[in-house]
């Protein structure tokens, strides 16, 4: 899997594309959960992934991990994008692990998710990249 992770004064917006393994999930709250803070507007760009190869045991088991230590965060709103069927599956099992500490909304196309995250396509200008996982 490979991760870009952006950041604004508005938002955070990530970008996976390829394959997602355990070993990626891993990776990917690591190197994504150093960025919220607790007014975070988080915009996770799925519509480049490939396959997903984790089981959803595993899956939920680490991100209950996760949920752990982020429960000190409060008021972050992730939108997920996926386009492709399995991908969109995967990201409505990522909302009901995740939906009790953050607000969670899956969603097919890219203006659905700005909207319901109620930020605007200047928010795009001023992105700086923090990260870009190989």
């Amino acid at each position: 899997m490979q991760l870009e992770l952006f950041s604004s004064a508005e938002m955070i917006y990530m970008k996976v594309y390829g394959d997602v393994s355990a070993e990626s999930v891993r990776r990917w709250t690591a190197v994504s959960g150093k960025h919220y803070t607790n007014q975070a507007v988080v915009l996770m760009d799925l519509r480049e992934l490939v396959s997903v190869s984790i089981s959803v045991p595993d899956f939920t088991s680490r991100g209950l991990q996760e949920k752990q230590a982020l429960k000190p965060v409060q008021n972050v709103k992730i939108a997920y994008v996926a386009g492709a069927d399995l991908i969109y599956g995967f990201a409505r099992v990522i909302e009901t692990v995740w939906q009790d500490i953050v607000q969670v909304g899956v969603f097919r196309t890219m203006p659905e998710a700005t909207e319901w995250l109620g930020i605007k396509d200047s928010s795009f200008d001023h992105l700086e990249l923090l990260v870009r996982e190989p």
